[in-house]
């Protein structure tokens, strides 16, 4: 066999150099198979960027059990391979490195040879040719996934690549550099050695990047370890010989490695390498400070020797936030264990038997006779797992269904825009892999009518095929909660692709899919009844549907409702003020008429056949006419409202009663207007707070809307399922008129000290290394009737505002719907050009007044009008004391190394 170099040299020569092609069979059935196959479609490629939500693997959770969470440090990352240090296999990466590894990269326009490389001076991976000087490149630590095997087949069947090759097809999917979108990498390696090469360097390095990052400011002996060959404190290695040195610090700083590119070793770090390596590490603090910190330390000389550099890295470590909280408990340097007893019960109000709290104490306690814990290790409690931000609630998943929340979404499959957005099965994937267990898939006819797709409907979404979708689902429906999935069919297709439809769900899903109730028995099952089965919701088939009526789809016939009832220039207020794009705003306004005789015709071709709908076993489409007639009390019904008809409803009195009631016994599910074309979001505090069980929201938007939804099953589990308040699930007297969520009031007593923050990124809107970064954070409620803030310093108590929003008693009085709306932003001070640790001690104060318990509290942090990352989370769920909260970037993916330190105390009184 050829060498992998010579295989892609015959790959790429002239089909007249019979020679060439004759010396390696191999080589010329890849080249000739990948030939043979047509360029995918455009519009049907998963390369194209996503919304960016994390796709690494969840390994499922135990539910039967809820076990003590392991001592796990924040920011401690597992490696992506097999091993446990970056460091030691890094040594294997030699040919990548300094050589690169050929590859035959695929694009939705063309297939390319190009040469792979990693680049430790900037943690790259970049491909080019051989005789170009021009390179695309990635950012290592912006690497989501790395997929092979059978987990990259729907990647290579889009390409329509066989599967002789899928031994040797890698798809690395990564975050683009502005950090907004995801993107795929598609390659064939020449070999299965160099597929094993290129993925375990990968996780190597990836590795590598994550414990250095991590072990660097926090534990001293590994900046021994990288620092001591260096020549700054090495006695025994010989001058210039670094063949057996391991990889460090300045081996990263000048890009190069010492099996690869032996040089004489450095005697000292210049503030240039000092400062190279802080912004490497992603120590945002100006250079300013930094060079002071210099200049004191190197005493005149302009470097710093290997111990000069511990000190000044001991320096930058110092926390005098946590020196201040440790000082506030009052227990003198030394913390022994039964004012860490004390600690639990007071501040952080948990409750453990002695020895529990006593095994708790001796992990992060300084060893001896009489173990004590200093601010440091105090700290080093703080930042585990055993001190988590979020309550470990108990759940039930014994109660039927129609007593849950359920985590929804909303046309699943459609990437941004409604009108011109892609179509993507990756965001299948995601969306199961955050927890959702209903998800929408709508369905066409393709254009020879033969075969069904996923597609918007006739817009200019991109269509994929259904196949895809359907073995998508099955494989990714459980990886992270065993509790059903929910299909929710919109059926646009013919009569003879809803057979189809049929056939490869039975096929792909076979004993998952629910084709009968449980032992005959009709009624609504439990989660825990389901586990690990697929429910289909599907329209109940009828013989005719007059003028009228309504149809399966929620983007159709319901949005024929709307159009019915909203006026050309509201049309357009709306269409304003959810996008930007004109095509959007021409595509929705246009004429009501032609849009009213669009979608009548596209009636008649939606007829769900009876054969299909047989599948809603559980979850059985009904049409809408009011709440008394013998359809909306079959136990499987399920009505379904866009926003607009249901706010309607809940508009009026007796009807918003009547939703309550509908509620507590049978399944809902509302989704967003059809004029949200931009894919924004409404809060689904409003319809959660009168039962709705499953509220749909576009998972690709992380707006305030989804951000309230994906922290509402942030809890326990993540099990996408939530049990609803005794009140939304028990049957109300007869002679109790009121609503059932005027009977959850309450009145909560707030206080968030903001103390400090820790390793806050630069926005992604900042270009240059020189731009400073001057963050400060802003807190809002979402969820309440009435608030009053009072806040102050913690050092200072100045009273500064008191507010009502009247929006909430308005909406209370009027129609009883719960306010939504966020409060103004409170903003702690800002603190200048320092993003590594920001300290505010600001303290807010808030009463809140609510009608049920979906009080959510935002933590926003920013620079200047720029927005850098958050935390949504549920009043609620919040542990109270000392926490260390995680940050989200604007797609809701976790910064790793970057956090808030606040104390958190809340009182909830049921009125």
């Amino acid at each position: 066999m050829s060498s992998s170099g010579s295989f892609f040299t015959k790959l790429t020569r002239s089909s007249s150099d019979s020679e060439s092609h004759s010396s390696s069979s191999e080589s010329h059935n890849l080249f000739r198979l990948l030939r043979r196959h047509p360029k995918p479609n455009a519009r049907r490629s998963a390369a194209i960027g996503l919304t960016l939500s994390s796709l690494d693997p969840v390994s499922p959770r135990s539910i039967d059990t809820l076990q003590e969470p392991r001592p796990v440090s924040r920011g401690e990352i597992l490696p992506l391979g097999p091993g446990t240090s970056g460091r030691e296999k890094l040594i294997a990466t030699e040919a990548i490195l300094k050589q690169g590894v050929p590859a035959l990269r695929f694009t939705h326009k063309k297939k390319s040879q190009r040469v792979l490389k990693i680049s430790l001076a900037d943690f790259t991976l970049s491909w080019t040719r051989d005789n170009r000087k021009s390179t695309n490149s990635l950012s290592i630590a912006n690497i989501k996934q790395i997929r092979t095997g059978a987990d990259a087949k729907n990647y290579r069947e889009e390409f329509k690549v066989s599967a002789e090759f899928a031994a040797k097809w890698v798809t690395i999917i990564y975050l683009e550099k502005d950090m907004s979108k995801l993107k795929a990498l598609h390659l064939v390696m020449s070999s299965e050695k160099d597929l094993s090469s290129i993925v375990g360097s990968l996780n190597s390095v990836i590795t590598f990047q994550r414990e250095l990052i991590n072990n660097f400011l926090l534990d001293d002996n590994f900046l021994a370890l990288q620092l001591g060959k260096m020549g700054l404190e090495a006695p025994e290695a010989a001058p210039g010989d670094s063949s057996e040195r391991e990889i460090d610090l300045m081996d990263i700083v000048t890009g190069s490695l010492p099996v690869l590119s032996p040089r004489p070793q450095k005697s000292c770090l210049t503030f240039e390498d000092t400062l190279k390596i802080t912004r490497q590490l992603h120590i945002n603090l100006s250079e300013q400070y930094l060079r002071k910190i210099f200049s004191q330390i190197d005493t005149g000389k302009g470097y710093l020797d290997f111990c000069e550099f511990k000190e000044f890295v001991r320096v930058l470590k110092k926390r005098s936030d946590v020196g201040m909280v440790f000082r506030g408990l009052n227990y003198g340097p030394r913390l022994y264990f039964q004012g860490f007893l004390e600690f639990l019960v007071r501040v952080q109000q948990e409750y453990y038997d002695v020895e529990y709290a006593y095994k708790l104490f001796r992990k992060f306690a300084e060893p001896g006779d009489e173990p004590y814990m200093t601010a440091e290790s105090f700290n080093n409690y703080l930042m585990s797992n055993y001190s988590s931000h979020l309550k470990s609630i108990p759940e039930d998943m014994t109660r039927p269904l129609n007593e849950y929340f359920i985590s929804s979404s909303h046309n699943t499959y459609l990437l941004g825009r409604q009108v011109g957005g892609e179509s993507l099965v990756e965001l299948y994937i995601k969306a199961l892999q955050r927890g959702c267990r209903c998800v929408e898939i709508d369905i066409w006819d393709d254009v020879t009518g033969t075969v069904p797709i996923v597609s918007h409907g006739r817009s200019f979404t991109s269509p994929i095929d259904l196949l895809l979708v359907i073995e998508a689902i099955r494989k990714y429906a459980f990886i992270t909660t065993p509790f059903p999935l929910i299909l929710s069919l919109e059926v646009h297709c013919s009569p003879a692709n809803q057979l189809q439809v049929k056939t490869m769900m039975q096929e792909v899903f076979g004993e998952m899919l629910v084709m009968a109730p449980l032992d005959g028995v009709p009624k609504l099952p439990s989660p825990l009844d389901l586990k690990h089965k697929i429910l289909v919701k599907v329209k109940k088939h009828q013989l005719r549907e007059p003028w009228g009526s309504s149809f399966s789809s929620t983007s159709t016939a319901s949005a024929f409702e709307e159009l019915k009832t909203t006026s050309t220039e509201e049309l357009r207020l709306t269409v304003s003020a959810t996008s930007t794009h004109s095509e959007d705003l021409k595509f929705a306004v246009g004429s009501l008429e032609d849009q009213g005789r669009f979608i009548r015709k596209r009636r008649l071709q939606g007829i769900v056949t009876e054969e299909l709908s047989a599948l809603g076993v559980y979850v059985l489409g009904q049409k809408f006419n009011n709440f008394s007639l013998p359809e909306s009390k079959t136990f499987n019904h399920c009505f379904s409202f866009n926003e607009k008809k249901l706010n309607s409803l809940l508009k009026d009195t007796v009807k918003r009663e009547s939703v309550d009631k509908h509620n507590i016994t049978f399944l809902m599910r509302v989704y967003p207007s059809r004029f949200r074309l931009a894919s924004s979001n409404f809060s689904p505090v409003a319809y959660w707070a009168h039962g709705v069980q499953m509220v749909s929201t576009n998972w690709q938007t992380y707006d305030v809307g989804q951000q309230i939804n994906e922290a509402m099953f942030s809890v326990g589990l993540k099990a996408g399922y939530l049990l609803k308040p005794k009140s939304l699930r028990t049957p109300r007297p007869k002679t109790r008129r009121r609503s059932v969520a005027c009977h959850q009031r309450r009145k909560i007593t707030l206080t968030v000290d903001i103390i400090s923050g820790q390793q806050i990124p630069k926005p992604k809107e900042f270009k240059y290394d020189d731009e400073k970064i001057n963050p400060y954070v802003e807190l809002q409620v979402f969820g309440f009737t009435k608030l009053t803030i009072t806040s102050h310093r913690l050092s200072d108590m100045t009273q500064l505002a008191c507010l009502s929003d009247k929006r909430g008693g308005d909406d209370e009085g009027k129609d009883g719907m719960v306010n939504a709306a966020g409060s103004l932003p409170f903003a702690t001070p800002t603190v200048f050009d320092n993003g590594f640790n920001p300290i505010w001690n600001t303290r807010f104060v808030a009463t809140i007044e609510a009608l049920n318990d979906l009080v959510f509290i935002r933590f926003m942090v920013k620079s200047g009008d720029a927005q850098i990352g958050l935390l949504m989370v549920k009043l609620d769920y919040l542990s109270k004391g000392i926490r260390y909260l995680p940050i989200f970037d604007l797609s809701g993916e976790e910064y790793i190394f970057s956090s808030l330190l606040v104390k958190i105390d809340y009182e909830i009184e049921v009125m």
